[in-house]
């Protein structure tokens, strides 16, 4: 069984100086982002900048 996500906090992000950066998804990307942040038992924004970053990675590796 899967878990809710947490409501947002008003807790000082753990990145100092972050800025918060909104993203366009579809309800059913939704899902899957709560789905896997849930399993991982992350907060949806944690999992969400790590898919960022692995993607950034991947698309700077391609550029070389």
């Amino acid at each position: 069984m899967l878990k809710t996500p947490q409501a947002p906090s008003n807790r000082a992000p753990r990145i100092k100086n972050a800025i918060r950066t909104p993203i366009a998804l579809s309800p059913e990307e939704l899902d899957v982002a709560n789905e896997y942040a849930a399993s991982q038992d992350r907060s949806r924004s944690s999992f969400m900048r790590s898919m960022y970053l692995r993607g950034l990675k991947q698309f700077e590796d391609e550029r070389q």
